[in-house]
């Protein structure tokens, strides 16, 4: 394996799954994550994220984030806006994911997560995949 087959690179495009009641929907502008959408389930876990470069690579794109989760909606941030916060990301692939080749993108934000923290990357991240 190549370093960019086994890391999360500055420039990688990280996406994330987001529940419906996770996205703030207004009547006068464009619908939002809210930041809870970047809260880790438990204390210190860390934020499950998919490398956009490596679902490419197994000839996926980011609806394949969808199948199984249809009313979900995928976001994007980059890597480097992550470590900008003081994160990291680092590859943690899923061997029973069960889209293939969707597993091998599979990675994590680790670091502490705080509410200031969700809140940047709620209003940084873009809309990938809406209604």
């Amino acid at each position: 394996m190549t370093h960019e087959e086994q890391a999360v690179l500055d420039g990688d495009y990280l996406l994330r799954r987001i529940h419906p009641d996770e996205v703030y929907r207004p009547d006068d502008g464009p619908s939002r994550p809210f930041s809870t959408a970047f809260k880790a389930r438990a204390r210190d876990e860390p934020l499950s994220v998919f490398v956009e470069r490596l679902l490419i690579a197994n000839g996926l794109d980011d609806r394949a984030l969808l199948v199984g989760h249809e009313r979900f909606f995928v976001v994007g941030f980059s890597a480097a806006f992550i470590r900008d916060l003081e994160l990291d990301a680092e590859l943690d692939p899923d061997p029973d994911d069960t889209v293939v080749g969707r597993g091998r993108a599979h990675a994590i934000v680790t670091g502490s997560i705080t509410g200031s923290r969700q809140t940047k990357i709620a209003n940084r991240c873009d809309r990938r995949i809406w209604e």
